[in-house]
């Protein structure tokens, strides 16, 4: 079996089910599941690894005791027999265009050296190419973007730009951390999320299964849409702002069956996501429900330590405006509309400066996260800033 840098965790879960017909889950070097997008290469802990490579075994593990033992990738065997499957399942699709941010600070090593770098940039030349960073070098964020930008759409050109603007020799010898990523850029072809994993530290969830550093805002312009296994659809497609009109009700002014219901769902979730999620059952508070019976609650949530949402030096957030689906599997053996929350960050809406505002931010169904698997087609831009007050972390979590 031939593996490479670039193998993402889904498409390396698909071939050892093809090949040893066994499921698998995948740990990053903190134990956490790794998300469905990372690289290989991200989570092989082990240094000089020659990519591609080829394991070839005639169980799966042993094949699970050689990749730790030769790259160090912490892979584990789903025992199948312990599973319980239910009798169907439910796929829940978002498509359009949605914003995904990573939020994260910027190792201290890394801002020590671009410190020293930024003397070392020169200004871009008349004839620059127009698709290539043209930007005056200035301070730490402009050089992050400078730098960002040889991953992505125009890398070729970025590169050899940016070796035009930088003095490679002294860049070599004054910034050696620096320039042995840009050398990994260079000849491995990085992507963004790999510069992501070299440059910062990603912003940790109490909901330690979430991907570190990322949350996805899901708007009204989208699309929802849901199907079960054999492909019957249980809702035809339609706007999420249609899907996401609804009532205002709080626990006292509850009168229906399904508005009790409601009531009572919230009450358990707030019990059961208070730790991770810093949620509070409040009989005051307002929680929206659908033509479905579906619960909208936004709400200041706390997803993350106070020592890391504190301390705002050093953060970094940067937008991804992608075209993408995002695909959420739900196991029942019936469907219930009832049993959904979308959950929405109070301060989403500010943070993305929109006037039509965040339907969405976390899926659960009965009373459970959905983490959900995402296919990227393209994106419409990728943009970075460093330090700003109402663009970090913090500012989203602060309602």
């Amino acid at each position: 079996m031939k593996l490479f840098a670039t193998m993402t965790v889904s498409e390396f879960k698909k071939l050892v089910l093809d090949t040893f017909n066994t499921h698998i889950e995948i740990y990053t070097s903190k134990k956490n599941i790794a998300g469905e997008n990372r690289k290989l290469k991200a989570l092989c802990s082990k240094e000089g690894i020659n990519w591609p490579i080829t394991l070839d075994s005639v169980s799966l593990s042993d094949f699970v005791s050689r990749l730790k033992h030769e790259i160090d990738l912490s892979v584990e065997i789903i025992n199948e027999e312990k599973k319980l499957v239910p009798d169907t399942k439910f796929t829940i699709k978002i498509s359009g265009r949605i914003a995904k941010y990573y939020f994260g600070k910027l190792k201290q090593e890394i801002a020590n050296e671009i410190e020293l770098a930024l003397p070392l940039c020169s200004s871009s030349s008349d004839d620059a190419n127009p698709l290539v960073f043209r930007d005056e070098i200035t301070g730490i964020q402009e050089f992050l973007q400078f730098f960002l930008c040889n991953t992505l759409e125009n890398a070729f050109e970025d590169r050899a730009n940016f070796r035009q603007r930088v003095s490679m020799n002294e860049f070599e010898n004054m910034c050696p951390i620096l320039y042995a990523i840009f050398s990994a850029i260079e000849n491995q072809n990085w992507n963004n999320f790999q510069l992501y994993d070299s440059l910062f530290t990603p912003t940790p969830f109490l909901e330690q299964r979430l991907r570190p550093g990322f949350i996805s805002f899901f708007e009204p312009d989208s699309t929802i849409s849901i199907k079960d296994s054999e492909n019957n659809e249980i809702l035809t497609e339609m706007k999420l702002d249609v899907f996401s009109e609804k009532k205002e009700i709080t626990a006292q002014d509850a009168s229906s069956r399904s508005e009790k219901n409601a009531i009572n769902l919230y009450k358990n979730f707030a019990k059961k996501h208070n730790k991770k999620f810093g949620i509070d059952f409040d009989e005051n508070k307002e929680i929206g429900l659908n033509k479905s019976n579906s619960i909208f609650i936004t709400y200041p949530i706390q997803s993350v330590n106070e020592e890391f949402k504190d301390n705002r030096e050093l953060c970094v957030t940067i937008e991804h405006d992608d075209i993408a689906d995002y695909l959420f599997t739900i196991e029942d053996t019936t469907f219930s509309f009832e049993k959904l929350i979308f959950l929405t960050y109070s301060n989403a809406q500010d943070l993305r400066e929109t006037s039509f505002g965040t339907v969405f931010n976390y899926l659960f169904y009965s009373n459970n996260l959905i983490l959900p698997a995402e296919i990227w087609y393209r994106d419409k831009g990728i943009s970075l800033k460093y330090e700003d007050e109402y663009q970090d972390i913090s500012f989203l979590l602060d309602a």
